[in-house]
């Protein structure tokens, strides 16, 4: 079994190949349960071939049902395909991996099979990405599709101890694997926030026209391509631009008007 072909973002899976970068066991077994690529019995058969090929190890899912110690690895995933495979398919959100819907409620699961079912949700862990301050991404399997302006990941300017202590927590899990960024709201402005799947992006590689110029703009500029003072002058004609083309939608003016007004010139003129 190739584990790169479970993470969701090829780009990053594809440095992960560069790199000869390894995953845990249990890293291993959280890209299946995470990957939105494979189907319900394509899932099951990698796990089994973890269970099967790689070394046990010691889970730390805080667990109630192990009374909050670690776990056996395949002692786990033995439970967690179980309990899954007494869920209906349709439970399962195809964009999220395996997501428990609603529906779920009325299956009469105990508190512990439920802590079980979400046992992946608590793992946190460090997986290095080919993107740079400055770059254009996306994340096509997250919530938000729209392209941002990447700063970094979570882990990025930790050392080692601090890492380690992050990971190991038990207040953070898979929805502290987090990329922070400059995002766009549909009026044009930038604001900072961070997403909740890095390990999900992708170099947006979709058309940066309108509005969305000013990600461009921000990107070449946290590159040191260009300086604080062509970013100003850029972000102000950009937006003015698009506020022009609003106010002259809504005018409704035709052509030949907007020629007589001269707003624009004649065919062919410069």
């Amino acid at each position: 079994m190739n584990v790169y072909d479970f993470i969701n973002s090829e780009a990053i899976a594809g440095h992960c190949r560069e790199l000869g970068h390894s995953f845990t066991p249990l890293q291993t077994a959280c890209l299946i349960h995470r990957s939105s690529r494979h189907t319900f019995e394509e899932k099951h058969r990698a796990y089994e071939w973890v269970i099967e090929h790689l070394p046990d190890e010691e889970a730390d899912l805080d667990l109630e049902a192990a009374g909050g110690r670690s776990v056996s690895l395949r002692w786990f995933l033995r439970e967690y395909m179980r309990l899954e495979r007494a869920c209906p398919e349709n439970c399962f959100y195809p964009d999220f991996g395996r997501e428990a819907a609603p529906s779920l409620y009325s299956l009469g699961l105990s508190g512990k099979e439920w802590e079980i079912l979400n046992g992946f949700d608590q793992v946190c862990f460090v997986c290095p990405t080919p993107f740079g301050k400055g770059d254009i991404v996306w994340a096509p399997y997250y919530e938000d599709k729209s392209p941002f302006v990447f700063l970094n990941t979570w882990y990025e300017g930790m050392d080692e101890e601090e890492r380690e202590k992050y990971v190991n927590s038990r207040c953070n899990g898979a929805a502290d694997m987090t990329a922070d960024g400059y995002f766009q709201d549909e009026n044009g402005r930038i604001y900072w926030e961070c997403m909740h799947d890095y390990m999900g992006l992708e170099y947006y590689r979709g058309d940066l026209g309108g509005k969305k110029r000013i990600l461009k703009a921000l990107g070449s500029f946290l590159k040191d391509e260009i300086d604080v003072g062509l970013l100003m002058n850029a972000y102000h004609i950009l937006m003015s631009e698009e506020h022009i083309l609003q106010v002259r939608g809504r005018m409704n003016i035709t052509r030949e008007g907007l020629y007589l007004a001269g707003l624009v010139q004649q065919e062919g003129k410069q």
